[in-house]
């Protein structure tokens, strides 16, 4: 049976800060001997490049807890700013994961609470860090791959002992903790993070509707302050990315979703309806739209429902005939079609540069595309190679090509007008994915002999492998997908013109 996890008790703490304060010592001691790559973040390091000093601003930065730097390294009040500002406006905002309202409350009350921990914190500024090109986040202020390493370093200490007694932001930790290892392109660490997010916040029961499992038995729970509201539980953020790494890693999803039944969150008006804003000052007069953050990330784990389950029937079930696997085809395409017409009108997007939406909803528009094309994919190469057995049904190889092509096309557009709008150094690494997926089919084109078709598929080509380059200084798993479709175009015989421009 299920139970609620307690909270620590004052003695368990104790013995956590006094475990924290002589492991600190001991990575003061390495970082400034046999492991520099592991530095105090308010050290005078960084101190010319306008990071914090020794005798300044790192005794200004926020702290939390009973003493400065007792839970971790100092950073200055503008640095914090910084890389939380980076994370609310670029990644929270389509993944929407940690309560804003709730953690700046225990943030600026100097408490570790329910909300806001010392864990929690290294880990957005880990991630937030990926968006930031200031030096002082950086091991090496010549190397942006190293942004974010020690912020990290010091979270999976963190989380090492947390694990003992996790809370939901331990769970939250380790889910930021899988996007940074995934922008190292450290796929197998970040799917263990993943996977320890997933897992604990399974053990907690975040997944549970919360009153009926208390109803039931099924979690006990002493008095109503132990209850947390479904926005402030965030099982929604986890199980998206877990769904995320699944589709976009072709992991099968191990967790069926008739276990979940934790509520959707509801719309909270003041951060739905509040006007976005840019850390960028060139984005400054974007400002003006409405963000709708919460209902993009609830149309966004639904997308995710909806693609998972579509993969892992279409994909691992086996299915008695052929013609089942193309029923079910259909049925999803429908499933997807239904989906997107039902968008809400503050969600849809427009074609053109003109009219840019807040960047977070290009982010849902472009996972839709890239399921299609996943879903239509294995036709549309079957198709490629002549073979032409596609249920016998007038129509269906057109439907697959169609459907390829048109969302690669969409895909294609809409990170050229996310990189005129935004750029490509603000877009979250869930788009390195879908850039890739999109490729792959512009790059079977460039070897059509219809002289239309390829002359489009190259230049479309481009927009998505120029994407992918210009997103390498954040997500460096970018450039693998850039060598994978190098392979593939050597594999394919792909057009002179269309491989020039991948390999230049």
């Amino acid at each position: 049976m299920l139970t609620q996890c307690r909270p620590p008790s004052n003695q368990y703490i104790q013995a956590l800060l006094g475990r924290i304060d002589s492991l600190e010592k001991s990575l003061s001691s390495l970082s400034s001997s046999t492991h520099p790559e592991i530095p105090d973040i308010g050290s005078t390091k960084h101190a010319s490049d306008g990071g914090p000093s020794s005798e300044g601003d790192s005794q200004v930065g926020t702290t939390l807890g009973p003493s400065p730097g007792r839970f971790y390294r100092v950073v200055s009040d503008d640095l914090r700013d910084h890389l939380l500002g980076l994370f609310w406006c670029w990644q929270n905002s389509w993944h929407y994961l940690v309560s804003e309202q709730a953690f700046l409350r225990d943030l600026h009350a100097g408490t570790s609470g329910q909300f806001c921990s010392p864990l929690l914190l290294l880990a957005i500024f880990a991630v937030a860090s990926r968006y930031s090109d200031r030096p002082e986040v950086r091991l090496d202020i010549d190397d942006p791959d190293t942004a974010g390493k020690s912020f990290a370093a010091q979270a999976k200490v963190m989380l090492n002992y947390e694990l003992e007694s996790p809370t939901t932001m331990t769970v939250q930790a380790a889910a930021l903790l899988s996007i940074h290892e995934m922008a190292l392109d450290k796929e197998s660490s970040g799917w263990i993070y993943c996977g320890l997010a997933t897992r604990m916040a399974l053990n907690l029961g975040l997944h549970l509707d919360r009153l009926t499992a208390v109803d039931n038995g099924v979690i006990i729970g002493d008095d109503e302050a132990e209850y947390v509201s479904p926005e402030e539980r965030r099982w929604p953020g986890s199980n998206c990315l877990y769904r995320m790494f699944s589709v976009g890693w072709g992991r099968p999803a191990t967790i069926p979703y008739h276990r979940i039944t934790a509520q959707k969150p509801s719309i909270l008006d003041e951060l739905e309806h509040r006007p976005w804003r840019s850390t960028s000052q060139e984005m400054s007069g974007l400002g003006t739209s409405r963000s709708y953050c919460v209902s993009n990330s609830e149309y966004i784990c639904e997308l995710f429902r909806i693609t998972s389950e579509i993969l892992d029937q279409g994909f691992v079930k086996l299915f008695e005939s052929k013609q089942d696997i193309y029923v079910h085809v259909t049925q999803s395409h429908l499933r997807l079609v239904s989906f997107y017409r039902n968008l809400p009108p503050f969600l849809k997007i427009s074609p053109s540069c003109s009219q840019p939406s807040v960047p977070h909803i290009y982010l849902l528009h472009l996972q839709y595309h890239t399921a299609m094309i996943l879903l239509h994919r294995p036709f549309f190469q079957m198709i490629r190679q002549g073979v032409s057995d596609t249920g016998g049904k007038a129509g269906t190889e057109a439907m697959h090509v169609e459907a390829c092509r048109s969302s690669a096309e969409w895909v294609s557009n809409i990170l050229r007008i996310y990189k005129a709008t935004y750029t490509m150094r603000h877009i979250p690494i869930i788009a390195v994915h879908c850039a890739t997926t999109a490729a792959t089919i512009h790059l079977a084109d460039t070897t059509s002999s219809d002289a239309e078709v390829q002359k489009k598929a190259i230049q479309r080509l481009q927009t998505c492998v120029l994407s992918l380059r210009e997103m390498r200084t954040a997500w460096a798993s970018s450039t693998r997908c850039i060598l994978s479709i190098q392979r593939l175009a050597s594999e394919w015989n792909a057009s002179v013109e269309g491989s020039r421009s991948i390999a230049e």
